[in-house]
């Protein structure tokens, strides 16, 4: 099946600190024989075009069984469109995302326009020069939007995935019709969790949409010891360590997590907490962390490739991801950072909102909690600290969990049925 894939959000190269999700699951669909491109944004710095080779076919060169000759790696073909003249100029996607940088950033509004025209010149064009047999559209706006309406001139089917960023927080009537108009003329909808689901279903109560997550990759989280030891040295010398990994935006409500540390410092005075991520509210929360006295207590860490992440999960004690609804009405709309903390061994706290509950079984792969409330994180997580067998039979369940319902070969073949299905129906 030769698929074309849309996407805004994307690595713009190896090691980049961008989320990664639509590229793993478009590898897991390569990764059972199928033929992918992506078509997404250009940023600054990155290649106009490129190959990310098949994962197991790199491992089976490298094991000295490669191909024969005249035999290449199979691999997802990315073809980044540029939308601004300037390479520096392009300013709407990457970076924390569209919706954030649209309200930020002069820069990105004056982007939009040419995004949109690029975005649908682009698409026209690889439809017209190449054959596919389906479109898979990650968001609905405003790729999904442009798939549907050029797919009916090339007679192709469309596969819509909702991420929940792309219809939670898309509350003006104008904006839910176009939701509307796109969601009833796509050949299936998928939702990332339940509560994604949910919300596509008060937009378009006609449509049927499935719930396929993204996933994880187990072998990948699996961490290394000896740099998750330097890490929480570096870190926590004396103490437990407790992390959080997120964008520091609204609805990750970091600010609660902040709230919650002065009372687990009465009970471990050692703790240490570290805010890996990046944001518009990194000033905001830096000056809550110095209004709430916690001074070296706190670590802001920054970006850090994907790469080193299981190091980090697994130099902590505890994983917390404090999501809120925020007053946008934008919420979590699975959680992925908490399958990888799972993978890498480490027990998790989250807020009981959006898809969360999906991963974190309250009492059986993590523990829940109500949002914005900073007492009842505190005592959810030092519940985990000072209860280490617990946490080992979460993490043993939480892995368990995972591995039936989050594992990318499994997303890969729920993704490859409703294509087929689709497929099906269009002929």
């Amino acid at each position: 099946m030769r698929i074309l894939v849309l996407a805004t959000t994307f690595p713009r190269w190896k090691g980049d600190t961008e989320p990664a999700f639509v590229l793993d699951v478009s590898q897991a669909l390569v990764e059972r024989g199928h033929q992918l491109v992506a078509l997404v944004p250009h940023a600054a710095g990155a290649a106009r075009e490129e190959t990310f080779e098949n994962l197991s076919s790199v491992l089976k060169t490298a094991s000295g069984s490669g191909e024969s000759a005249g035999e290449t790696r199979a691999g997802l073909r990315v073809v980044r469109f540029p939308y601004w003249p300037s390479e520096r100029g392009q300013q709407l996607c990457y970076n924390g995302g569209a919706l954030p940088n649209l309200r930020q950033s002069w820069m990105a509004r004056l982007n939009l326009p040419a995004f949109l025209w690029q975005q649908r010149r682009w698409v026209g064009r690889l439809l017209r020069r190449e054959p596919f047999d389906l479109i898979h559209s990650h968001w609905i706006l405003p790729q999904g939007f442009f798939a549907v309406r050029q797919a009916r001139q090339a007679n192709l089917p469309v596969v819509l995935t909702a991420h929940a960023g792309d219809i939670f927080p898309l509350r003006r009537p104008g904006l839910r019709a176009l939701l509307r108009y796109t969601l009833e003329r796509a050949a299936a909808v998928t939702a990332n969790s339940r509560a994604t689901a949910a919300e596509l279903l008060q937009v378009a109560p006609g449509i049927s949409p499935a719930v396929i997550p993204m996933g994880v990759d187990l072998e990948r989280f699996s961490p290394r010891p000896e740099q998750a030891r330097a890490l929480r040295q570096a870190l926590a010398p004396n103490g437990s360590l407790i992390l959080h990994v997120g964008r520091f935006a609204p609805k990750k409500g970091q600010t609660y997590l902040l709230r919650a540390m002065p009372h687990i410092l009465q009970r471990r005075p050692e703790a240490r907490l570290a805010l890996i991520g990046f944001g518009p509210l990194q000033p905001a929360l830096q000056s809550e962390a110095r209004s709430l006295g916690l001074g070296e207590r706190v670590h802001f860490i920054g970006k850090v490739p994907h790469e080193e992440m299981p190091d980090y999960f697994a130099a902590a004690d505890v994983f917390v991801l404090p999501s809120i609804v925020s007053p946008s009405g934008d919420t979590e709309g699975l959680g992925v950072v908490l399958l990888e903390a799972l993978a890498a061994g480490t027990p998790v706290v989250a807020s009981r909102v959006g898809g969360i509950p999906d991963i974190v079984r309250d009492g059986e792969t993590g523990l829940l909690v109500e949002e914005k409330q900073p007492e009842a994180l505190a005592k959810a997580i030092l519940q985990l600290l000072e209860q280490p067998a617990l946490g080992r039979r979460l993490i043993e369940e939480g892995r368990r969990h995972i591995e039936q319902f989050f594992s990318w070969p499994g997303v890969a073949r729920r993704f490859e049925s409703l294509f087929e299905q689709a497929l099906q129906e269009r002929h």
